[in-house]
């Protein structure tokens, strides 16, 4: 049986968030689901994030979903000219913002994790051109320029 949100009817497959309360635990059904699409839920109002508040990261890099965005994952490779300086960077290296940056959805984020068969493992093939919330996408390359963080501030390797 499939549930729906009971505001705006949406399947509650694409759920924002699992709310629990201290004494709980993840999965006993107990859980108060939010709605991404309308923010409904049981909830207190108080209680409730206002979806203003949540994060826009646009359209998924691989599939283009705007449900459940809100995974990012900073490339070691350095972004086109046209685009530098709207990446990834660091103030500890001193790293300009010309990291490539892919945004993910829930979904596709699993593939590349947690794949059911190595056959299925997710390949990133697009980032961000720009600003995540712009929803500029484009191919990345393999011929892009390495960007990293200076020795002993290494990022672990996905």
């Amino acid at each position: 049986m499939i549930k729906f949100c009971e505001s705006c009817q949406l399947e509650t497959e694409h759920i924002l968030a699992k709310v629990y309360d201290e004494d709980e635990e993840p999965g006993d059904g107990t859980e108060t689901l939010i709605c991404q699409r309308c923010g409904h839920s049981d909830l207190e109002p108080s209680l409730v994030p206002d979806p203003i508040d949540l994060p826009n990261l646009g359209l998924c890099c691989e599939c283009g979903s705007e449900l459940e965005v809100r995974n990012v994952i900073f490339i070691n490779k350095r972004l086109p000219e046209k685009y530098q300086g709207l990446g990834w960077g660091c103030l500890i290296c001193n790293l300009p913002a010309d990291g490539a940056v892919v945004v993910l959805c829930e979904n596709c984020f699993k593939k590349y994790t947690e794949p059911s068969s190595e056959a299925e493992r997710l390949i990133l093939s697009k980032c961000c051109a720009g600003y995540p919330k712009d929803n500029i996408r484009i191919e990345m390359s393999n011929e892009w320029e390495d960007f990293r963080h200076g020795p002993g501030h290494e990022l672990p390797n996905f």
